[in-house]
């Protein structure tokens, strides 16, 4: 995990952020262990500080803890799941919070717990075609720029050839409430990737 601990601390926001990740993680996966180890499971943890950079990746796979696991949770960026891969580990690897496709890394060793967006907008996509049989629907995405690209692009492809919906997009909130036309149902998708 990314903590840092031998990096002299920096205020900078996405330092701030990577760090609080970590922490969130750990606290999480410290709630995991605590769980099995009252259910009488038997284990051994070892924890690592990647240090956020791609650098001390190669050096870790190499340690003894690494080595001689059963599984190895991490790593975490994809940047480092590249590196990984690259070096050929041949363990088993859970990645808890990259929302990437396996399929993006070409590593049959590697299990994403977190979902991706293809998924994220497949189910958006069902739980609209459940709605109520309205006479039409607008689909509204607003911001479907940069990453958030491939949401819209599988919410469209998915909702193509429906006459029952309009897929309208908009880069604002703003510019929507300018189009926005009484009588109709609207299903509103704010797709942003950015956070705060």
């Amino acid at each position: 995990m990314p903590f840092n601990a031998t990096k002299t601390p920096s205020r900078a926001k996405a330092d701030m952020e990577r760090a609080a990740m970590a922490i969130d993680f750990y606290q999480g996966f410290k709630l995991g262990i605590d769980s099995a180890a009252l259910l009488g499971r038997d284990f051994q943890l070892n924890v690592l500080d990647s240090r956020t950079g791609t650098a001390t990746t190669p050096v870790l796979l190499k340690q003894t803890a690494v080595q001689q696991a059963d599984l190895v949770v991490g790593p975490v960026f994809p940047e480092n799941i590249r590196q990984l891969t690259a070096a050929g580990a041949d363990k088993h690897f859970v990645s808890p919070l990259a929302a990437s496709l396996t399929s993006d890394f070409n590593n049959q060793n590697l299990i994403s717990l977190t979902p991706n967006i293809r998924l994220h907008a497949d189910q958006i996509v069902a739980y609209i075609k459940k709605m109520p049989r309205l006479a039409l629907i607008n689909i509204v995405l607003i911001n479907p720029k940069g990453g958030d690209g491939v949401f819209g692009e599988r919410l469209r492809s998915k909702l193509a050839g429906d006459a029952k919906y309009i897929f309208q997009e908009f880069i604002s909130i703003g510019e929507l409430e300018t189009k926005i036309q009484s009588g109709r149902h609207y299903v509103v998708l704010l797709a942003s990737s950015e956070k705060g």
